[in-house]
């Protein structure tokens, strides 16, 4: 049919509108098979109420097809030909070997439909968990400075948060410190072996 049409959506073009639009759930497809245009079935929605409702029913009508078309899909499964190197598969009698095939997505999209409160997608929320540490490192610090003179705080409370979150849970500075110690130890025995086998050499 032409476009541009300006029947008027009364009598069995209403009847059309309302049967297509419970099968496909389109509006446009609707207006298309009764002869309409979309502006005419809308402007007919606002001033009739019975076809408005009508035409609501229709929608749920299309939902209700489309959730079952679903649950096809991703509870009973759909049978497809088995396909290898882009040729259809046949068994012994000639015929295609079939597959059933489910969707994973569709059947989260009708668990989540029905059971939100269990399905629902999260959000995470990320916390900074070092400054969540310094405040809590600060507060024992004030805690102590009121209950002592505060000269024998350890200068730990002291750092900046950054300070906290190291790879091997020491505060940089503690962390270079214990190299640091750790390498004139090294030195020293190194040192010493060298000392002896002088002497052993002498």
């Amino acid at each position: 049919m032409r476009r541009g049409r300006n029947y008027k959506l009364v009598g069995r073009r209403k009847q059309l509108f309302l049967e297509t639009l419970a099968v496909r759930g389109n509006v446009t497809a609707a207006a298309e098979a009764a002869g309409v245009s979309r502006a005419c079935a809308y402007v007919t929605r606002q001033s009739d109420d019975a076809f408005a409702k009508a035409w609501e029913e229709a929608e749920e009508v299309a939902a209700d097809r489309l959730e079952a078309e679903a649950w096809r899909r991703g509870v009973e499964g759909v049978e497809e030909p088995v396909i290898s190197l882009g040729k259809v598969v046949e068994g012994a009698n000639g015929e295609p070997l079939m597959i059933r095939r489910y969707s994973d997505t569709v059947l989260l999209a009708l668990l989540r439909a029905h059971r939100p409160e269990k399905y629902r997608e999260r959000s995470s929320v990320e916390i900074d968990v070092s400054d969540k540490l310094w405040e809590r490192l600060e507060a024992a610090r004030q805690r102590a400075i009121a209950n002592s003179d505060g000269a024998a705080l350890p200068r730990v409370l002291e750092l900046h948060p950054a300070a906290v979150q190291t790879s091997k849970g020491l505060a940089p500075a503690e962390h270079a410190s214990s190299t640091a110690e750790r390498q004139k130890e090294r030195s020293r025995g190194t040192g010493t072996v060298q000392r002896i086998k002088r002497e052993m050499a002498g």
